[in-house]
């Protein structure tokens, strides 16, 4: 009886150890390899080093010159009937002049929303005080012009979108853990922001305002960007690779001599099925259904940017070609797409030649 104990505690520890083994992307893909090297009889590479992704230009290369206002000029004006002292105050303070890109851009905001509603009021009031009336629209004049500068680089020189591009090699986990939609409402909330400020809708404030820092919190804390781009590279290398171990047994010999169907050809469709639809193919629909609306929002926002009439700097430009296009020759996406459709027609051509194609194409 304690034998059969301790072999069945054994079993259970064999069958944890094992499911454990392969808890990570990389580890699944390694595995996938070599069990195609087993039964192909092709060896598999020792090392499968990812390419290092373009860098993300320095912020000095981000960032988008603004004309600061002489402080002398809102000295002069009698801001406290626009109630924008305490703004004021609050930006001159030593806090305030070391603000967050995004917190610098809520400021802005902010003010150019105080200064409209304090030209309005003065305009239906038909005020007399013509001198005030002429310093408020020189401010309102400057500040419009600064906006999609102030916009640009609360956003794209904040510490939570950098993080999103940074070259961190930890990819999307196997089960997703929902941080990824998060991320992405975050990304549709500041598109949605700059596509209404384009369409000459009301600016933002109060709550609205407030709010926008949860979704920096948000995007800097799930880098979802870093992952989605480690994710589809890991992919790509390794589909890369099981086609070419694939094509290689292809242009050898023939796994199935006369189309006869052999030994081998049965432990092949054990993997194909076993491990490459059963293990490999839920992750890559998984990097699919996460990247391909990351890299979408990604571009959407740029555009808000473009219909707002700022222009992209190019160091940005070639990055988005590179990192986040899914149509540029030799973009990231598009050499997966690329890797993954190559790799479907491989296993096409190997199942074809044994007879053992499934009656239905299994989807990517």
């Amino acid at each position: 009886m304690t034998k059969v104990i301790t072999f069945t505690v054994l079993s259970v520890c064999m069958v944890l150890v094992s499911a454990c083994s392969r808890d990570t992307p990389d580890k699944i893909l390694d595995n996938y390899l070599y069990r195609l090297s087993n039964v192909l009889d092709v060896e598999k590479p020792s090392t499968l080093p990812i390419e290092i992704r373009p860098l993300f230009p320095l912020r000095r290369k981000r960032s988008a010159q603004t004309q600061e206002i002489r402080e002398g000029l809102l000295d002069t004006l009698k801001l406290r009937k626009c109630g924008l002292l305490p703004l004021i105050a609050e930006r001159n303070s030593s806090l305030g002049k070391v603000l967050q890109p995004s917190l610098k851009m809520q400021y802005e905001l902010k003010f150019l929303s105080g200064i409209e509603h304090c030209l309005e009021n003065f305009n239906q009031a038909e005020s007399t005080d013509t001198e005030l009336m002429q310093l408020l629209q020189q401010v309102r004049t400057i500040k419009r012009a600064n906006l999609a500068a102030e916009l640009w680089n609360g956003i794209y020189t904040s510490p939570a979108i950098e993080a999103n591009f940074s070259r961190k090699q930890t990819p999307l986990p196997l089960e997703s853990n929902g941080s990824h939609s998060l991320s992405l409402t975050a990304l549709l909330t500041l598109s949605n922001l700059i596509s209404e400020i384009s369409d000459n809708q009301p600016l933002p404030s109060g709550r609205r305002l407030s709010q926008l820092e949860s979704h920096y919190e948000i995007l800097f804390k799930n880098e979802t960007g870093s992952q989605v781009f480690t994710s589809v590279q890991l992919m790509t290398e390794y589909l890369i690779q099981a086609s070419k171990m694939l094509n290689q047994r292809l242009n050898q010999r023939p796994l199935c001599p006369d189309g006869v169907k052999t030994e081998k050809a049965e432990i092949l469709y054990n993997v194909f099925l076993k491990f490459y639809i059963g293990e490999v193919q839920p992750y890559l629909a998984q990097v699919h259904h996460i990247g391909e609306p990351w890299l979408h929002e990604n571009n959407k926002l740029l555009d808000s940017f473009r219909k707002l009439g700022h222009p992209i700097p190019e160091s940005v430009s070639n990055y988005a070609a590179a990192v986040l296009s899914t149509t540029a020759e030799d973009s990231l996406w598009k050499n997966y797409i690329q890797a993954r459709d190559n790799h479907t027609r491989s296993w096409q051509q190997i199942l074809k030649q044994c007879g053992m194609m499934p009656s239905q194409n299994n989807r990517q």
